[in-house]
């Protein structure tokens, strides 16, 4: 490389280049080689492409096939990450290992990361990622006066405080939560009883947050986050995603927490679902069960402004007639309904067709449903009792997993006449490898040739 060559990129490239995505590099220049280029240009934060707004710098190497001497190029190359992040840049992502001393150092020492960052992602690939993760937090928060958006790792409690006094924060995304957090049991409160604990919480917590999306492998870290919130939140949108098996003990009080700390004037969409493999899992379904059992979202029916709700877990809610004829009062203006259609069970459904038709026929703007339901039972000439409305709503899309059903071409003809915008969007659960004498294989040819009768 030539002072001209670097001459050129400077003065017509450089000024081009909105966005940087550095991320799995195989190699890349030399330590002299970068150690040149910072000099030559100044040491200036964002020299190297100075109108750049969206940068991501992945540079911890993952790739077990890399040689050593690209591995340590790869290494050595994270710390000039400041060459191409300047005052325009509003969006940043760092993946790093914090075992590696050059990265964990750089990071920590990098001061000219701009203050006007709107969008800031950091993920840690080190053995001890909690920690790093409270170390950042705590030297650089104060300095994020304007992020809207940040989406971190692993992180527990002491990193709460730090993030609740974030002005604009709106969206906050924690990939593995983690930690001992304060707990409050409501196993003793009677439904009309406030807990004392809500009057020691700062109002002014998250003043800005309106999307909160945590990941965890217990369902009482989401419980324990949940109650550090003021009940007067702004959150729309709140998504939890379980990465083991969901205990039906637990939920109780994530629910309760859901009650006493979402703001019904707000909360728009809720997401609980489990990213367990079903197929790897034994011993996940009892093997005496009581027909009515199931997780309780009674907790929920006081939200009125709910439009989209999902909770797929291995533990089922198994929903009974009284909750369908709920959600279709409690929630008129609900546009996606997802509820137990991830993963096979072998209930029999409580609901059928006639809770299908409720729904159709009392959410005007129902898009998307997925329920376990018997439909053993229809012949094609159902209507709905009673409807609210006297055409069904704009069904798009279709969850019936493993739900029972003996005839399709009955059930060909009520999805005509009920979902007619719903065309081939019927979506079972799937049968591959499933032995062909199995009743779940055999429900799922029967929906598969009612997608196909619809036409």
């Amino acid at each position: 490389m030539e002072i001209t060559d670097l001459t050129r990129y400077l003065s017509y490239y450089a000024p081009r280049i909105h966005e940087i995505d550095l991320e799995d590099l195989s190699t890349t220049f030399t330590l002299e080689v970068w150690q040149a280029l910072q000099a030559l240009t100044n040491w200036k934060p964002g020299a190297l492409t100075p109108s750049a707004r969206k940068v991501a710098w992945v540079l911890a190497p993952r790739k077990a096939t890399l040689f050593k001497r690209s591995k340590q190029a790869v290494v050595q190359a994270f710390p000039y990450f400041v060459l191409f992040v300047g005052s325009p840049t509003k969006s940043l992502h760092i993946t790093l290992d914090s075992g590696v001393p050059l990265q964990f150092t750089s990071a920590r020492s990098a001061q000219n990361l701009p203050h006007s960052l709107e969008e800031f992602s950091l993920r840690d690939t080190g053995p001890d990622p909690m920690k790093y993760a409270h170390e950042y937090i705590s030297q650089f928060a104060f300095r994020w006066c304007n992020l809207k958006v940040l989406k971190v790792g692993s992180i527990g409690r002491s990193a709460y405080k730090d993030l609740s006094l974030l002005p604009c924060l709106s969206s906050l995304t924690i990939h593995d939560l983690d930690g001992d957090w304060p707990d409050h049991d409501y196993q003793s409160l009677s439904n009309l009883e406030r807990p004392e604990y809500l009057d020691a919480i700062s109002m002014g917590s998250f003043p800005s947050l309106e999307v909160l999306s945590i990941s965890s492998e217990d369902v009482s870290s989401f419980t324990d986050f949940l109650q550090q919130l003021p009940t007067g939140n702004r959150i729309h949108t709140l998504k939890c995603q379980l990465t083991s098996n969901c205990k039906e003990d637990e939920s109780f009080d994530f629910f309760c927490a859901i009650r006493y700390h979402c703001n019904p004037e707000t909360l728009r969409k809720f997401v609980l679902k489990e990213t367990t493999d079903i197929t790897v899992e034994e011993g996940v379904e009892s093997l005496d069960i009581d027909a009515g059992e199931g997780l309780d979202i009674t907790a929920l029916f006081r939200f009125p402004k709910l439009e989209s709700v999902s909770i797929n877990l291995s533990e089922t809610v198994n929903l009974v007639r009284t909750e369908v004829q709920n959600i279709a009062k409690s929630w008129p203006n609900l546009v996606k309904l997802k509820i137990d259609v991830d993963f096979p069970n072998s209930r029999i459904p409580m609901i059928d067709h006639e809770e299908i038709l409720n729904l159709l026929y009392s959410c005007p703007r129902l898009k998307k449903l997925g329920l376990r339901f018997d439909a053993t039972r229809i012949n094609g000439n159902e209507t709905p009792a009673n409807p609210v409305n006297d055409i069904p709503g704009p069904l798009e899309k279709l969850w019936v997993a493993n739900s029972p059903i003996y005839s399709p071409m009955s059930v060909s003809i009520f999805l005509k006449k009920h979902c007619p915008k719903v065309g081939r969007n019927i979506i079972p659960f799937p049968a591959k490898d499933v032995p062909h004498f199995v009743p779940m294989a055999l429900y799922t040819k029967r929906w598969v040739r009612a997608k196909e009768e619809y036409f």
